[in-house]
Parts: structure tokens; C-alpha cells; sequence
């Protein structure tokens, strides 16, 4: 007997989402889908000192992410070399916004369903 389940609606996560199981001969198949979120469209038209503070508002919970992608793209586009300094400075920024978003993950998206 097969059978299919769709859940348009995922809580407790970060962005937008659906899960489908496809369920047949004992066999679970999922399929998790995202969809395009198109936010390049945000920066088009707009200027490249602006583009890193308009990214930064894509989402609350990794905006250091979104900056320093910005900043890079614009850094290539103009052929940009760093210096090693400036790179540690950027993994160190990274490595610090990781702690913090899994932090902020665990205790008010996920932490809550268990206490």
C-alpha cells in the first residue's frame, strides 16, 4: 500500500519549507524543499556600499553570514586582494557568529519543546 504525506508547514525553523514522504513498499522516501528566495533581486540597482547592510537583513539569526558574503562578492567584483590579517579577522567573525546562532537555535527554537 502506498501513500503519500505533504507538510507545508515546518515550525520552529529558520527560512521557509516543506517535507514530503513518499511511502511505499515499506520504503520512506523525503524530499525537503526550500524553494528560491531570490534575494539577489534585493541588491540589484543598488549601490556596492549598501549591499552588505541590505544582506544583513536577509535573516535574524545569521546576519554576519549574509555580511561577509556581500562584502566578498563585492570584493571580487573589483579584484580585491586580503591581506592574511583581514582573512583571520573574517574566520574568527564567522567562527564567533556560528557560536552564537547555535546558541540561539538551541535556546529558543529548540530547547523550549523539551523543558
Amino acid at each position: 500500500m502506498a501513500h503519500n504525506v505533504l507538510n507545508e508547514y515546518i515550525a520552529k525553523i529558520e527560512g521557509h519549507g516543506f517535507l514530503k514522504y513518499d511511502v511505499k513498499d515499506a520504503c520512506v522516501q523525503v524530499k525537503i524543499d526550500e524553494g528560491e528566495r531570490l534575494f539577489e533581486k534585493l541588491v540589484i540597482g543598488q549601490s556596492y556600499r549598501d549591499v552588505s547592510f541590505i544582506t544583513a537583513r536577509i535573516c535574524g539569526v545569521c546576519p554576519t553570514a549574509h555580511t561577509l558574503v556581500a562584502i566578498r562578492a563585492v570584493e571580487d567584483a573589483f579584484g580585491v586582494v586580503l591581506n592574511d590579517k583581514i582573512k583571520n579577522l573574517r574566520y574568527a567573525l564567522e567562527a564567533a557568529q556560528i557560536v552564537q546562532s547555535h546558541a540561539l537555535h538551541l535556546f529558543f527554537l529548540a530547547i523550549p519543546d523539551y523543558i
